[in-house]
């Protein structure tokens, strides 16, 4: 049986979190440092659209937020941002979110676009439309 052990690791005024495995390292998939949090804050109405729709099928499973992380090796505050819309995901972490939420990624992405409504271009003109 091996153990673990969280460290709370301050470079600066920025704190982050790793779980350490013996003399093994590991800091979750998705971890945001203080500043990549601040920068991460602008919203989209895909973002968001996409958060609602993590949150949607988290919540038909009972999962808490933590849960979905631990799930999809995700740090549990990623997970809030990506619901929140701060996020912009990579294809790799709406995998990892797809086998957390144990639903195949074409699911998630069919209750995306049940909660996208409208993505204007920057004329104004809708682009892509949904819902």
């Amino acid at each position: 049986m091996r153990e673990y052990r969280i460290c709370v690791v301050r470079r600066s005024s920025i704190a982050a979190v790793e779980i350490v495995r013996g003399d093994e390292a590991f800091r979750p998939v998705g971890a945001m440092s203080a500043v990549a949090a601040r920068r991460a804050r602008k919203q989209s109405p895909a973002h968001v659209a996409l958060g609602r729709a993590v949150r949607e099928l988290r919540a038909r499973r009972g999962m808490s937020q933590e849960e979905l992380g631990f799930c999809s090796r995700l740090h549990r505050n990623y997970v809030g941002a990506i619901e929140r819309g701060e996020i912009n995901p990579t294809f790799r972490i709406l995998i990892a979110l797809s086998r957390g939420l144990a639903v195949p990624l074409s699911e998630l992405l069919v209750v995306f676009e049940r909660q996208f409504v409208a993505l204007p271009s920057r004329d104004g003109e809708e682009v892509l439309t949904g819902g």
